[in-house]
């Protein structure tokens, strides 16, 4: 399939595999609910410092940039370390400037350094352009040390022009690094042809394992099934797909058959606004009261190695319920700590999402418990 930005031909390739393979693996009630998604094309980027040493550097456009003006825009680089670091400069230090963003995510594993970091990629440029920069550059949210810059999405404000926003590769990050340590003004040069280009027709996938008994109760197990285009999409997000496909299959075949209706959703575009699961709520109406679970495999396929809980003490029974059949294959208990409102547990090693009435989905990196109000319910989901 390759990349699968929504909208491209790889993202309708994914959908037409996906209908074949549920069908083929006998799923029930297996159809694409039609889906509209934004296009974004990333066309061409490139960065050179201008001085005080010339030296051309590997960069990628953010998803959903803008392209450069003129064709290309050269000023002066100001680092910052964090957003509160850029909000906290005066404009005059900004104006007329390329803002670089100078963090550097720490290894860690269960990923807690990519949430550290990763939020001037999602609202850098904005913040940047609040202050009158010309252009946002980032160290990508990621370890590797090729120079392979890191993509992602990033979103403007409104009222405020958009500027376009980089991510360059490690290596390179350190190059700029080194030139701005010598205390010489450093000047650079971006240029990207990106631009947005309407919208397309994607898809949701959705295939079934009935329930009996309660059939009309659901238990989803998501993924997503669009991925950026600077890479396979292999791990964000085919792994998950093929986690949960396996996961309710095995359940379909099980001895005990499942009270509730398994359904499997592959989710069109999530990386650019969650197009997909919002889609999903939003055509469920009132029946989105009868989801009693909701899962998402969306951090790869490597190893579980540990349950971790947020859970009332009224439910740790069933916590350790759970604990009591993941113990032999090794996944350690990694303790509870509630804190208030709705429960739920985790799999170290995930990552989970939740669903509002709004119908607006909720990210966060574990499956934390979160307060309610009373225009929100929440239904707790970690990923299997």
């Amino acid at each position: 399939m390759g990349p699968r930005l929504p909208g491209s031909p790889g993202d309708a390739r994914a959908v037409a595999w996906s209908l074949a393979k549920l069908k083929s693996l006998g799923f029930s009630n297996v159809r694409a609910e039609p889906v509209t998604v934004p296009r974004w094309i990333r066309g061409e980027a490139r960065a050179d410092i201008v001085a005080p040493w010339p030296q051309t550097l590997v960069v990628a456009a953010l998803g959903g940039s803008v392209g450069t003006p003129d064709s290309s825009i050269e000023a002066e680089v100001v680092p910052v370390g964090s957003l509160d670091d850029l909000k906290a400069q005066p404009r005059e230090r900004i104006e007329g400037r390329i803002v670089f963003f100078t963090a550097r995510m720490e290894r860690s594993r269960d990923g807690a350094g990519y949430g550290k970091t990763v939020a001037p990629r999602g609202s850098g440029a904005a913040e940047a352009a609040r202050l009158g920069a010309l252009a946002m550059v980032m160290r990508p949210a990621g370890t590797s040390t090729s120079r392979t810059p890191h993509t992602g999405a990033q979103r403007y404000s409104g009222g405020i022009p958009p500027i376009p926003a980089f991510a360059l590769s490690n290596p390179d990050a350190d190059m700029l690094e080194q030139q701005l340590a010598s205390g010489l003004p450093v000047r650079l040069r971006v240029a990207s042809t990106s631009r947005w280009d309407g919208e397309a027709q994607s898809a949701n996938v959705i295939g079934e394992i009935p329930g009996h008994g309660r059939k009309d109760e659901v238990i989803v197990l998501g993924a997503h099934l669009d991925s950026w285009d600077l890479g396979t999409g292999a791990h964000d997000d085919a792994t998950g797909v093929g986690v949960v496909t396996a996961a309710a299959k095995l359940i379909g075949e099980s001895k005990r058959r499942p009270q509730r209706t398994i359904r499997v959703v592959f989710y069109a575009n999530e990386e650019f606004g969650l197009s997909g699961a919002k889609a999903y709520a939003a055509s469920r109406g009132d029946s989105i009261e009868r989801h009693v679970l909701g899962l998402e495999s969306d951090l790869g396929a490597f190893r579980p190695y540990g349950l971790r809980a947020r859970v009332a003490p009224d439910r740790l029974s069933l916590v350790r319920s759970i604990q009591s059949v993941l113990e032999p294959l090794g996944i350690a208990y990694h303790g509870t700590e509630a804190s208030g409102g709705r429960t739920s547990a985790s799999c170290a090693n995930s990552a989970c999402r939740s669903w509002t009435s709004s119908p607006t989905p909720h990210r966060t990196s574990t499956c934390t418990t979160r307060r309610t109000t009373p225009s929100t319910r929440w239904i707790p989901a970690c990923c299997a």
